[in-house]
């Protein structure tokens, strides 16, 4: 049993690797075609929330471990650039104090039906914050999304929370991506 389980870790490692490494082949564009610095962070698929046929699916293809314990087994948690694919955030300065949130993201385990997000900002410069936040329905292993807000000129942080959902019923959690800018 442990030889299998060992040789499952193995494939289930191998295959997220090379699957990272051709969804990192491509690099988000800009809404205006410009380029930037952009920065992906991974997703995880959430195991421990998955129910019924989403479940069965997960453990059939060695996504999520079997057993009553979901920690144990070969769980992929702390893969830091995690098993369903990535998420990235990229800021850009507008001017007049208007910034441009470039959110996007890619599945390597199928395609994504609906991406929700939430992106939090803080302008160091003025004490201000808001946030811009959303749901969208698609059929596709990438999704991109650029929102604009009026944040004020100054220095400004951000980072994106959210999830997508998979066509399969699997969901992926944002790591967390951020970025920051200085807006004129």
């Amino acid at each position: 049993m442990q030889a299998l389980k060992r040789f499952l870790t193995l494939v289930l490692v191998a295959t997220v690797v090379i699957a990272s490494a051709m969804v990192g082949l491509t690099k988000p564009a800009l809404a205006d075609g410009g380029s930037g610095s952009t920065i992906r962070v991974p997703m995880k698929l959430d195991c421990e929330n998955l129910k019924g046929s989403a479940l069965e699916y997960a453990i059939a293809h060695g996504l999520c471990p079997s057993g009553d314990n979901i920690h144990d087994g070969i769980a992929p948690d702390d893969i830091r650039w995690g098993n369903c694919g990535w998420s990235s955030l990229f800021i850009e300065d507008l001017g007049i104090g208007a910034a441009a949130f470039h959110m996007g993201a890619g599945s390597s385990l199928g395609p994504i039906v609906r991406a929700n997000y939430n992106v939090s900002w803080f302008n160091w410069s003025t004490g201000s914050g808001g946030n811009v936040s959303g749901s969208d329905w698609l059929f596709s292993t990438t999704w991109s999304r650029t929102r604009v807000d009026n944040t004020g000129r100054g220095f400004v942080t951000a980072t994106m929370s959210g999830n997508v959902l998979l066509a399969w019923g699997g969901t992926c959690t944002f790591l967390y991506p951020s970025d920051s800018e200085t807006i004129h």
